[in-house]
Formats: structure tokens, sequence, C-alpha cells
């Protein structure tokens, strides 16, 4: 996902369905606005998680 503001994304659950999780360091209109829904017919379960650093 190469969108500002996205600093990850991963496979998940969401209620016993597989989806894909999103990682955004802040919620903002114009982010929720970018993203879509579904993607492939998987639905995006979005994560507001800070900034992801490696160390």
């Amino acid at each position: 996902m190469n969108f500002p503001g996205v600093v990850g994304t991963g496979i998940g659950d969401c209620h016993g369905t597989p989806c894909i999780k999103v990682y955004i360091k802040e919620k903002t209109p114009e982010l929720e606005r970018q993203l879509p829904k579904r993607i492939e017919g998987f639905q995006l379960d979005i994560e507001v998680t800070g900034p992801i650093e490696t160390q």
C-alpha cells in the first residue's frame, strides 16, 4: 500500500474471516478517503499504530 501514512500491512483474521490489516500512523479524513474498503474481495481492517521503526 503506497499511500502516505500507511506504515505496514499484513494478513489477519476479522471475525473469523481472512482480511488485510493496514497499519497507519494516524487516522485522517484524507487517508480514509484514499483507502479502499476491499481489495480483491478481502475486507481491509485499519489499525492506528503510530510510526513503526526498525532497530
